[in-house]
């Protein structure tokens, strides 16, 4: 059993009105971990537990600019019969905006971003990083 750092990417862009307090950014980050964890457990074969901003640019973003989010979600994988690890290669975007409507963070985000350009992408095999149980990076 292995332990793996996966790359999750949140891309979308931005509207005119990007004006966003400290609170309402918390709020919506904390709603993206949050479902962003139960969703890659309702939907893969995997149970992450744990997930951590690497980059954000939320806050700082110009007028028009992009938004992005680069996670790292961390869950147990083990070996396939290739010899290469287990790992998610695929997250629906449109489910995954349809579940996070009913968090708060969505009428937040809604107001300063366009979500009909929201995409989310699961990081490629040679992004990932696996760790042993004693510490040894793959």
């Amino acid at each position: 059993m292995y332990t793996a750092g996966h790359p999750i990417l949140m891309v979308c862009d931005s509207k005119k009105n990007t004006d966003i307090t400290e609170l309402e950014m918390e709020i919506a980050l904390n709603d993206l971990e949050e479902l962003l964890l139960k969703f890659i457990s309702n939907t893969t074969n995997f149970d992450p537990f744990h997930a951590e901003i690497m980059y954000t640019n939320l806050s700082d973003r110009l007028k028009g600019d992009q938004l992005i989010i680069s996670w790292k979600v961390c869950y147990v994988t083990d070996l396939n019969r290739y010899n290469k690890f287990n790992y998610i290669k695929e997250l629906d975007t449109k489910d995954f905006l349809y579940e996070f409507k009913i968090y708060k963070g969505y009428n937040i985000l809604d107001r300063i971003l366009e979500l009909d350009s929201f995409v989310l992408h699961a990081g490629d095999y040679k992004e990932l990083e696996f760790i042993l149980g004693f510490g040894e990076d793959f």
